[in-house]
């Protein structure tokens, strides 16, 4: 069967003598078409890896791509490797950039050339318009079956899960993981509202799922507003390295979408499973992990890397008082120097190890003392009692989350 928009820009590029080519909104290549002795190493490049290289991408970044209204040239760039123009021919619906098409140039196009480039970028903007409808339209009923995996009633986990296996190869799946995407609220300045022309989060966090999973086998998804729930599955139980890449790689895809979404996100892997029906448990462990990798600052988590974080995570109230911490603790930020709370947080992190402690922080064992011993008498908290380091060791495991609440009431986490 012919392709029509494989179709429409070849017998553009016939008409013109010019190569043209489609890329998505990430600018990646959809279709081709044949060259006529004008394409440079970057078109090569480009058809050979199926999308631009990093440099290319910032620079068309940097140009606004992403805004563009109407056509626009792009001049030949020989730092870039580009001998020739490129005028590229923005492909949008009302509401997000579908694509680009791009015709290359020598500096010579007529305005006759250019008005039947524009009829053809019509033509091709409606095609990929209708794929994108039927592709939102096929999401919509994977998606509702993904999130109704999430359900409380047994009977309905099970009708999502006999919905997936008949349509996306979760039937020849042994295992199946859970990742989350997990955003955070924008922290804008009402003064500086969000460009109008940025994607939604749900059409970045969809265009980026598809791309990170691209030739996996057993794949779904469902994304609610900047949230998502992503499944895998395979014959066999993956590998944490394959996971923790796919996560990382998910992330850069994020940010390659939305550079402020992507500072805002975190990915989290959970366990495999073996049923679908328990794909939840997977997701509540991904989210965990998520959550957690935002504390530390990191882009992506895998749940079993970091316990005592996670188990802070799901025990630790995320709406507190302050003045509800004894006060014994409340008062130590003001009560404590800075050197003698590192060394005690120090000290309890080493499992009490006065010499170990004192290699750490590169200091004499007697400084180490005596700082252990101003803290016991002016706080009355007795290091040698098991109960006490408990107790401080959590207090210096919350302590940031504590001391940016300055409200009472406040959110912390």
């Amino acid at each position: 069967m012919i392709d029509p928009l494989q179709d429409s820009i070849e017998n553009l590029a016939q008409l013109l003598r010019r190569s043209v080519s489609v890329d998505d909104a990430d600018l990646r290549l959809v279709a081709c078409s044949t060259h006529f002795g004008d394409a440079d190493q970057p078109r090569l490049d480009a058809l050979l890896g199926r999308t631009v290289d990093d440099r290319t991408r910032r620079y068309l970044v940097a140009s606004g791509y992403q805004q563009w209204r109407e056509a626009q040239r792009i001049p030949a760039q020989p730092e870039l490797g580009t001998e020739r123009d490129r005028v590229g021919f923005p492909l949008r619906t009302k509401y997000q950039l579908l694509g680009v098409m791009w015709v290359l140039d020598d500096g010579t196009m007529s305005e006759q050339q250019m008005r039947l480039a524009g009829e053809t970028a019509a033509r091709v903007q409606s095609i990929l318009a209708r794929r994108e409808q039927e592709q939102a339209e096929s999401d919509a009923r994977q998606e509702d079956a993904v999130l109704e995996l999430l359900a409380a009633d047994p009977a309905a986990r099970t009708a999502a899960a006999a919905r997936l296996r008949e349509r996306n190869g979760f039937d020849r799946a042994r295992e199946v993981v859970a990742l989350a995407l997990s955003t955070r609220p924008p922290h804008r300045d009402v003064t500086c509202p969000p460009a109008g022309l940025e994607d939604p989060p749900e059409v970045v966090l969809r265009r980026a799922i598809r791309s990170a999973t691209r030739g996996r086998a057993a794949v779904a998804f469902g994304v609610r507003g900047a949230q998502a729930l992503v499944l895998l599955g395979g014959q066999q139980r993956p590998a944490g390295a394959d996971l923790r890449e796919l996560a990382h790689a998910l992330h850069r895809e994020i940010q390659r979408g939305s550079t402020e979404l992507g500072e805002r996100t975190t990915v989290g892997v959970g366990s495999a499973r073996d049923e679908l029906t328990d794909a939840a448990v997977s997701f509540r462990q991904a989210l965990t992990a998520a959550r957690v990798a935002a504390t530390l600052g990191r882009p992506a988590g895998v749940w079993g890397d970091d316990p005592l974080e996670a188990l802070l995570d799901v025990v630790v109230l995320p709406d507190w008082d302050e003045q509800s911490i004894p006060d014994v603790l409340r008062t130590l930020s003001d009560s404590q120097s800075g050197a003698t709370l590192e060394v005690v947080e120090t000290f309890l992190d080493l499992a009490g190890n006065v010499v170990a402690t004192a290699e750490r922080l590169h200091a004499h064992r007697s400084t180490i003392y005596y700082h252990l011993g101003k803290f016991q008498e002016s706080t009355g908290l007795d290091l040698d009692d098991g109960r006490i380091r408990l107790l401080l060791h959590l207090w210096f495991r919350v302590r940031p989350t504590v001391t940016k609440q300055t409200p009472a009431g406040s959110s912390g986490r």
